[in-house]
């Protein structure tokens, strides 16, 4: 048996799992195209458990047990067996721009020189609100009824 070890580039290993790519995208594809459908036909927001199990055992019937090839097929396009540097950039590319399709443009904010940003967070964003006047001791307030001193007892 021959093992052939090959180096990922770093931060990529979730574009080459195979079964991710060829196994369980379809069948959470499936799963959610049933679960929308059931949903719009009988116009309900709530599934019972019954139906989540239904859909569910019909995804992975149809999505997996029906379709073994699709384990194969996914290591071959994924370019981990047979080792593909082809198919391994190809797929690289995908993820380029964060999976985004077209061109990523930075915004006008990015594009400013780092020290006009810097003095501008300073300015409007870091400034401290202005301190509260403090108006000295205040005079204690005294309250009275009928020329008596109301204190805390009397109100009980």
């Amino acid at each position: 048996m021959v093992i052939l070890l090959l180096a990922l580039p770093p931060n990529a290993t979730h574009m080459y799992q195979p079964l991710d790519v060829a196994v369980f995208k379809p069948f959470k594809a499936m799963v959610g195209d049933e679960l929308e459908s059931k949903l719009l036909s009988t116009a309900d927001v709530q599934l019972s458990k019954k139906d989540a199990i239904q859909i569910a055992c019909s995804a992975y019937e149809t999505a997996i047990m029906d379709r073994p090839s699709n384990a194969v097929s996914g290591f071959r396009s994924t370019g981990l067996f047979p080792p593909s540097l082809i198919n391994m950039t190809k797929r690289l590319r995908v993820y380029t721009n964060g999976g985004a399709r077209g061109e990523i443009e930075k915004e006008a904010w990015l594009k400013r020189q780092r020290e006009t940003v810097r003095l501008e967070a300073r300015s409007e964003i870091l400034t401290l609100p202005p301190a509260a006047e403090t108006l000295g001791k205040r005079a204690r307030l005294t309250v009275d009824i009928e020329g008596e001193l109301v204190s805390n007892d009397a109100l009980c």
